[in-house]
């Protein structure tokens, strides 16, 4: 008998189902294959979807709020429970209170309208002077540009700085080297 389950030497193309003791012939294969055609045709049944695979490197939101959500709120002990729309809200209140424009917080969050993120201005009571420390920053961003010779001399002892503190590190771990074995020769 072939090792694969099919019935050799049997007549019509007889193969042995996976069933022990059914044998399905070619002819009622077909037939069969027959019948569920019509009732498919019929809407009487659907066949077996295939299966998916699914590649989205993203967990559900159910799964995140029970395995991930749940236990870290558990752990911080807050004494209430924050929800994750509360973390949604303080992110785009944090973005705006350190001066991040309006458009970019609207389009980070998904919002269509501004008038959507314009409620988080409310959480701002200090909103007027982080726009004049936003346009400080500009200010001295520019005039900074203005001066690059300053610059370049900054970077000049930064990078001579570097090159000491290379030359000190090579020296220590040297030392630590020959301290742990003291049998190998200088080079």
């Amino acid at each position: 008998m072939p090792a694969d389950g099919a019935t050799a030497g049997r007549p019509g193309g007889a193969v042995r189902s996976a069933h022990p003791g059914l044998i399905w012939h070619n002819h009622c294969r077909a037939a069969y294959a027959a019948y569920r055609a019509e009732r498919r045709a019929q809407g009487k049944d659907s066949p077996r979807k295939p299966r998916v695979i699914d590649d989205d490197p993203h967990i559900s939101a159910s799964c995140f709020r029970i395995r991930c959500w749940h236990p870290a709120r558990a752990a911080a002990d807050l004494g209430w429970s924050p929800r994750i729309h509360d973390l949604r809200h303080a992110h785009a209140s944090w973005l705006l209170a350190g001066g991040a424009d309006l458009q970019v917080v609207k389009e980070r969050l998904g919002h269509r309208k501004i008038s959507t993120t314009e409620r988080y201005l409310h959480t701002l009571p200090t909103a007027d002077e982080t726009a004049l420390e936003a346009l400080a920053k500009i200010r001295a961003t520019r005039a900074s540009q203005d001066a690059p010779a300053d610059l370049e001399a900054q970077l000049a002892e930064a990078q001579a700085k570097i090159t000491q503190l290379q030359a000190v590190l090579a020296d220590q771990l040297i030392a630590q080297h020959t301290e742990t074995r003291p049998n190998l020769r200088s080079v």
